[in-house]
């Protein structure tokens, strides 16, 4: 509870300043001289002090002088006496306020005149004082069937300085409140806008199928959905896009295979088809009898070779459209190998040529009959282009995890021009004359790369090697 002090020579006076306070809950010490008065504030704790100027003993501005300078407690001068120097010298002293008293009588005054009415409703007062307004507010009450009045007065200073600084700075507030919000509009649009101008350039490079540029995602948003949205259908586009692409290239590659074959049918039949209608003609008109048999026995021989050249451009053209998937399995290279070296034991004594074998013992994965193929497309090609009384060496090695099959024929080399080209369909290089259908290193081909294979062709000191490779099983 807060302590008052009430100093005050008029009896009545004081005791109506008391009652009020003691009914507003605050703790009141009365004290009727100067002397009094300083004794009870160094005897307390005092939180307000209300002191008369005009005080038996000791006088108002005494005390006042006293209280401030040992306490800060705040002072409010009850005075009658509201001249100029009195004001100034209060202030100078140290209090905090006055309570203009005169006013206060004056209104009691008009209340007591005759016929005078009584107050109503709430009523205010306007006075100035060393050039500050007061307001003092007057407040009927009824307490116990008797009439009353509260007074209530307080300064218009702080608010009046704080309207002038207010108009003072008007103009500077409202510059300052445009400049701000043009600013902050500015960077705002240049924050919503930014990346809306991002969306719009990506989904135009995306309108031109470029599909390299990605958009940021920086918030849970609308715009960051619409951005994840946009690069998951960039993605998804790029994707097909791609496939279709790699779709089509595959199918310019098989119409390619279909008319090279379609071509190369042509042109390869074309000289059996010349033989044997030759052939006939003879047969025909009944030149050469006593040659019948040579005759017969060369259309034979035209008839297995288009039969020999159909069916490798037909397994060609299989192995070439990337559909056929051949199955794969663990069997013993060397075998295969000696397999192939008997088949053409007729060949190679027809050719009275050697044949030198270094046939390491080893189990690679592949598609068995494929690979026998392959080598005996390898070991025909040598047998063909070895000299009499020559040696072609076959080999199966280790290298790392891979078998390495080489089968190496001493002769004549490939032409440079020639290596180039050696697995072209159709292709003869000047060694190898007409012999053959010329589908027989391609077809090795295709075989070899349907193995995932390494393969390769090099001349060598003594003639010509070729050689591919087969994961090894363990």
């Amino acid at each position: 509870m807060s302590t008052i002090l009430v100093v005050e020579d008029e009896d009545i006076l004081r005791e109506v300043v008391f009652d009020y306070l003691t009914a507003s809950g605050y703790k009141v010490l009365e004290a009727a001289d100067g002397e009094q008065a300083l004794e009870l504030f160094n005897a307390n704790s005092v939180d307000l002090v209300i002191l008369d100027i005009v005080l038996p003993k000791i006088d108002g501005w005494s005390v006042c002088r006293r209280i401030r300078k040992q306490s800060n407690v705040p002072i409010i001068i009850l005075t009658a006496r509201s001249d100029e120097d009195d004001s100034l010298l209060g202030y100078e002293l140290g209090a905090d306020d006055y309570l203009f008293v005169e006013q206060i009588r004056d209104f009691q005054a008009k209340l007591l005149s005759d016929g005078a009415a009584s107050l109503e409703s709430v009523s205010e007062l306007v006075t100035a004082e060393n050039l500050v307004e007061y307001k003092i507010v007057i407040q009927p009450i009824e307490e116990n069937g008797e009439p009353g009045y509260i007074f209530a007065m307080t300064s218009l200073q702080p608010v009046g300085e704080a309207i002038g600084v207010m108009q003072e700075f008007y103009p500077y507030l409202i510059g300052f409140t445009f400049l701000s919000v043009v600013l902050l509009a500015f960077f705002f649009s240049k924050w919503l806008t930014k990346p809306l101008i991002a969306i719009n350039e990506t989904t135009g490079k995306i309108a031109q199928l470029d599909f390299s540029e990605k958009l940021p995602v920086r918030s849970g948003d609308e715009i960051g959905e619409l951005s994840r949205n946009i690069n998951y259908l960039s993605d998804q586009m790029e994707s097909y896009i791609t496939q279709l692409k790699k779709d089509l290239d595959k199918e310019r590659q098989l119409e390619n295979v279909r008319r090279e074959f379609i071509a190369n049918v042509s042109h390869e039949l074309k000289t059996p088809l010349a033989v044997m209608r030759s052939c006939l003609s003879i047969l025909r008109d009944g030149i050469a009898v006593e040659k019948k048999e040579h005759y017969f026995q060369a259309m034979e021989n035209e008839v297995e070779r288009m039969d020999a050249l159909v069916a490798n451009m037909l397994d060609l053209a299989k192995f070439a459209s990337g559909t056929y998937k051949p199955s794969m399995a663990p069997f013993r290279i060397d075998h295969v190998v000696n397999d192939v070296c008997r088949s053409l034991t007729a060949q190679l004594q027809a050719k009275n040529v050697n044949i030198k074998r270094d046939l390491l013992p080893m189990t690679v994965v592949g598609h068995e009959g494929l690979i026998s193929r392959v080598i005996n497309n390898f070991l025909s090609n040598a047998i063909r282009h070895t000299p009499s009384g020559k040696t072609i060496a076959i080999s199966v090695e280790a290298q790392g995890e891979e078998a390495l099959i080489s089968v190496e024929n001493e002769g004549s080399r490939i032409l440079d021009d020639d290596m180039a080209r050696i697995w072209t369909q159709f292709y003869r290089s000047d060694r190898t004359g007409k012999s053959g259908t010329g589908l027989g290193l391609s077809i090795s081909k295709e075989i070899l790369e349907l193995h995932c294979a390494r393969y390769t062709v090099e001349n060598t000191e003594n003639g010509v090697r070729f050689s591919f490779t087969l994961p090894i099983e363990h």
